[in-house]
């Protein structure tokens, strides 16, 4: 088995090899905290569609996953926000981007846009993402 040592460098190059965050913040759950309350997937986890357009107008990274790759578009479809996934797709965001959840050892799929909303029924949202 691995030393606690090596399990730690495992999991530091497993996050270093992830999506680059703009936070530097000491641990994952900071991560979380912060991504609900700025910028881009802020607005999207409030449901601020407002918010999601100035941003959008502001230039804001529409694919910025953080943390898990949870993008702003996976988030939106995740919540069933049809409004702000066409703002979104209008926009460009990518409509095939991936989360991960990092474990010790292993990346954890947790899956695209359409299948967040296929998973939780937002037929809507399949809809739009499938256009």
């Amino acid at each position: 088995g691995m030393t606690s040592v090596q399990a730690a460098r495992r999991m530091a190059d497993l996050r270093a090899t992830g999506p680059k965050c703009q936070r530097a913040t000491n641990t994952a759950q900071q991560v979380e905290d912060a991504s609900l309350i700025s910028g881009l997937s802020g607005a999207v986890a409030l449901r601020d569609v407002a918010g999601v357009r100035r941003a959008i107008s502001a230039g804001a990274d529409l694919d910025q996953g953080c943390p898990w790759n949870m993008t702003p578009l996976i988030i939106a479809a995740a919540l069933g926000e049809v409004d702000i996934v066409k703002l979104l797709v209008d926009g460009g965001a990518d409509t095939k981007a991936i989360a991960w959840r990092l474990l010790p050892f292993e990346r954890q799929r947790l899956g695209t846009a359409s299948q967040w909303a296929q998973r939780l029924g937002h037929n809507r949202i399949l809809a739009v993402l499938n256009g």
